[in-house]
């Protein structure tokens, strides 16, 4: 999963005054992430500040101590001075932490963990401390409410949340919610999450429902906190076939699906395209309004057919995309001709099944996106009119502005056309009320 960031970005829980934001007006197509949690988290560049300005969502991970040439929050100010409609999130971890802290804000977080026995252990309090997943010397926390309480009653995430928000949230009010890495619908190790002495397994559904209620908790004190703030997660693996996500689904406006292609361990990969769309919706399904949902990908950012493929795939429902570098991952979020398409809104429903010749399609206001799985070899469609090709410079065969009635797709391939009239503004509702937790 992701790369854990609080050895370069210690654990980035954000700065985040209350305010009332009434309600919200779903965005237009393309929708657009960036996702900027590696080093060297230099969010006071004005190249950078402007460059994430032309993203919807914008994922940074910002942290007590970070010194910049300006305040964070003035870095997130001129972001949407630029943009007012980009949304930016920061980063936080309950999952695992190191053992060692340097002096910092965080190190009291250590002192709690070492001081309540907050780790989690083989056997109770006095076993040994487990490994985190995620390797490199971290130990797992147990932020599960089946953890002792300290003696006011609270829980590690009672008193993450509460150390938190006395120590960060005040640093940025101008953030529009927190992401919180690692919302597994199950833990990723063996531990004694209930601390009666025995190793309870990561496969046992008790164990699995004690730790999403952990998360759902976490989620239930932000959301009361920070009204009219969103609260994201890490759901990559909410898609996965029989997964049980109550009572966490619904508990999150959103989050982020990592690798939807372009690793070993990508849907795409060993489940192919349908796979990869199965666990988009399902991930879809099981966020709240508004659905602040990033479909990730991973590649080489010179692979234009791979972008167009994923990037098509996306725009097939209603979140929003990233791509990342995979020689840089999450840091360089490259643009791409497409990005430069207005689509407005969709005229129909996110696509569930094949158009035409096996090739998916979704109209917009402005144009339409066709996307040809992997596994179903060349194919040439007929369109009902003419439409164009949008015009770029990275791919100028494929991007070449030129008017066509029919497009030859390869396998694992898509493209983006363009109307010569867009379409009647179809009807919707106004806006969607914010999660209220």
């Amino acid at each position: 999963m992701m790369k854990f960031m609080r050895l370069i970005a210690t654990a980035a829980l954000t700065a985040l005054t209350c305010t009332a934001a009434g309600a919200f007006t779903p965005q237009p197509f393309p929708r657009l992430a960036a996702v900027v949690f590696s080093s060297p988290q230099d969010y006071d560049n004005a190249a950078l500040q402007a460059h994430l300005a032309q993203y919807q969502l914008v994922l940074i991970s910002y942290w007590p101590g970070w010194h910049g040439t300006m305040t964070i929050g003035q870095s997130v100010a001129n972001i949407k001075k630029i943009n007012p409609n980009t949304l930016v999130f920061a980063y936080v971890i309950s999952e695992a932490a190191p053992t060692t802290y340097g002096q910092d804000v965080w190190a009291g977080e250590l002192s709690m963990l070492n001081q309540q026995h907050w780790w989690g252990y083989t056997a109770g309090s006095s076993g040994n401390v487990v490994p985190s997943f995620f390797g490199g010397g971290l130990v797992t926390v147990n932020n599960t409410l089946q953890s002792k309480p300290d003696a006011n009653g609270n829980h590690f995430m009672d008193w993450f949340f509460g150390y938190a928000q006395a120590n960060i949230f005040s640093q940025a009010p101008q953030l529009d919610g927190t992401f919180m890495d690692n919302v597994f619908w199950k833990p990723r190790v063996d531990a004694d999450w209930n601390q009666d002495g025995i190793t309870d397994s990561q496969n046992d559904p008790a164990v699995q429902l004690w730790y999403r209620q952990g998360y759902r908790h976490w989620f239930d004190l932000a959301h009361a906190a920070m009204p009219g703030k969103y609260q994201l997660g890490n759901v990559t693996d909410w898609g996965t076939a029989g997964a049980t996500l109550t009572p966490t689904a619904g508990a999150v406006d959103g989050g982020l699906i990592e690798a939807m292609l372009g690793q070993g361990y990508s849907p795409e990969t060993w489940g192919g395209f349908q796979e990869m769309m199965r666990w988009y919706r399902q991930v879809m399904a099981a966020t709240a309004q508004p659905q602040l949902t990033i479909f990730g990908q991973q590649g080489n950012p010179t692979d234009y057919q791979s972008f167009r493929y994923g990037f098509g795939a996306s725009l097939l429902d209603n979140g929003y995309y990233n791509f990342t570098d995979i020689s840089d991952i999450y840091y360089k979020n490259p643009w791409f001709d497409e990005f430069n398409v207005s689509l407005g809104n969709s005229v129909n429903s996110p696509a569930t099944a094949a158009w035409s010749q096996g090739v998916y399609r979704r109209d917009y206001q402005n144009g339409i996106v066709l996307v040809n799985p992997k596994g179903n070899g060349s194919q040439t469609v007929k369109l009902e009119t003419t439409y164009y090709r949008i015009k770029g410079t990275q791919a100028p065969t494929v991007n070449s502005g030129q008017a066509t009635t029919s497009v030859t797709l390869q396998d694992r391939d898509g493209i983006i056309l363009l109307r010569a009239q867009p379409l009647k503004q179809p009807q919707a509702p106004n806006s969607l009320e914010v999660h209220k937790g």
